[in-house]
C-alpha cells in the first residue's frame, strides 16, 4: 500500500537525515512498508527494534562494552532532546562523535533486524 510506503520510509528518514541508518535500511522498511501496509509496517519496525536490542546488548555483554553503551545512548538521547535548543547541526555532529566512540566495534547490518522484525509481523494476526 501506499500508506506503508510512506509510513516505512518517514520512519527512518529521521535516523538516516542523523546518519545512524544507511539508505538501504530506509529503502528496505519503505518496501516492507508496502508490502505489509502501515500496521504491519510498525510491528515489523517495533520487532526490529528489539531485536536490535537484544544482539547489541549480547555484543556489548560478551566485549565488557555494556558501560560505553551506556553513555553512548544517553548522549544521543539527551542531543536528540536538545534539538531545539542546540539545533540540527549539533545533533549530527554529536552522531559523528558516537560513531567514532563505537560501542559494539562494528557497525551491525540493521536489515537483518528488519528482516527478522518482517518476520514477526507476518507471524501475528494484525489488521
Amino acid at each position: 500500500s501506499w500508506a506503508g510506503l510512506l509510513l516505512g520510509f518517514a520512519i527512518l528518514l529521521l535516523p538516516f537525515a542523523l546518519g545512524f541508518v544507511g539508505g538501504g535500511d530506509v529503502k528496505v522498511l519503505a518496501a516492507v512498508g508496502a508490502w505489509l501496509g502501515p500496521v504491519g509496517v510498525v510491528v515489523a519496525f517495533l520487532a526490529a527494534q528489539i531485536v536490535s536490542l537484544a544482539v547489541t546488548l549480547f555484543i556489548c555483554a560478551r566485549s565488557g562494552r555494556l558501560t560505553a553503551l551506556l553513555g553512548n545512548s544517553t548522549l544521543m538521547v539527551t542531543k536528540l532532546a536538545m534539538v531545539r535548543d542546540v539545533g540540527v547541526d549539533h545533533v549530527v555532529e554529536s552522531g559523528h562523535e558516537v560513531k567514532q566512540l563505537r560501542t559494539v566495534g562494528r557497525r551491525l547490518p540493521y536489515a537483518v533486524s528488519i528482516c527478522l522484525g518482517v518476520i514477526v509481523a507476518m507471524l501475528l494476526p494484525i489488521a
